[in-house]
């Protein structure tokens, strides 16, 4: 997409996949011209905020990459999955303590109402890294042998394997294995996880196309969402600097409310059972297990 001024000169343009960019113009102007940089390019515009000469508001997001290795990889289902069961803590590792947090999501095929809702969600918490957003089909709540005949028997598995080569994380956390309230897609997602989890990413002859790509990987430490053993209790009452004194779990329930359309279940952030977003246990690690209980990165240089 490029930008032309009313005399046709080009003042600005992108090449990047993001569906939600900040394009500053080369200079000011009273009228401007959006067009496709190539005929057959789609181009479909939700919404637009044209700004006057000044300070950038928070609120405009500018996106990075995740380029290089990534401190922690949030494995979410479904867009809103990543606020509603881990609560304050992305706002915790990526705002307050600025982590290397990408978000990765399994379901995708997204209308653009959700992607903007989503982008707007991991904003709002802290996360400047481009998610990585999937495209298996979104099949409802059919049970687990229908999704997965659908889906493919290694889908999962090959792509949980590729994220975490190709991002390299040193602390994976993803959802409750019995998939929370026994969504029958999360549960794929985290027994595909927890199979893969446990040596076969840093093998190289397990799904050969991602290894030639990206090389090998396998994170220290992976936590799962109120998993039994060596239990992490967080506490998302703090008030975080990087929020201006906002706790963790406000900062989180400001983001869901930015998934308007999905605002007609039960769901909310919350610290109770039987879905609390404070309570993590570790289910991997080659670093040892944690003695303080109270970071994920514990015994992590």
């Amino acid at each position: 997409m490029e930008v032309l001024d009313a005399s046709g000169e080009t003042i600005a343009c992108t090449l990047t996949p993001y569906r939600t960019q900040w394009i500053p113009f080369r200079k000011p102007v009273d009228r401007f011209e959006i067009r496709r940089m190539h005929p057959d390019e789609p181009l479909l515009i939700s919404r637009i905020h044209v700004l006057t000469p000044g300070e950038l508001p928070n609120w405009i997001q500018r996106w990075e990459m995740p380029e290089g290795d990534m401190d922690l990889m949030v494995l979410s289902t479904h867009p809103d999955d990543e606020i509603l069961w881990f609560g304050g803590l992305i706002p915790y590792y990526a705002g307050e303590l600025k982590k290397k947090v990408v978000v990765v999501y399994m379901v995708g095929g997204l209308d653009p109402t959700r992607v903007l809702e989503l982008l707007d969600g991991l904003w709002v918490m802290g996360v400047t890294r481009y998610p990585d957003i999937g495209c298996l089909y979104d099949t409802g709540r059919l049970v687990v042998s229908t999704t997965l005949d659908i889906w493919g028997p290694n889908t999962l598995s090959e792509r949980i394997t590729e994220t975490v080569r190709r991002y390299r994380p040193s602390v994976l956390v993803m959802q409750d294995i019995n998939g929370e309230y026994g969504h029958p897609h999360h549960i794929l997602t985290v027994n595909a996880a927890m199979d893969v989890l446990k040596g076969k990413t840093a093998d190289p002859e397990f799904c050969p196309e991602s290894a030639a790509l990206y090389g090998v990987w396998q994170p220290h430490k992976v936590y799962i969402h109120l998993y039994k053993e060596n239990v992490i209790d967080f506490d998302w009452q703090q008030p975080l600097d990087a929020f201006g004194g906002k706790t963790g779990l406000e900062v989180a329930k400001e983001a869901y409310r930015k998934h308007r359309s999905q605002h007609h279940g039960r769901y909310r952030v919350s610290e109770k059972l039987p879905y609390d977003s404070s309570l993590f246990g570790l289910y991997w690690s080659d670093v040892g297990n944690d003695l303080e209980n109270n970071d994920m990165f514990e015994n992590l240089p």
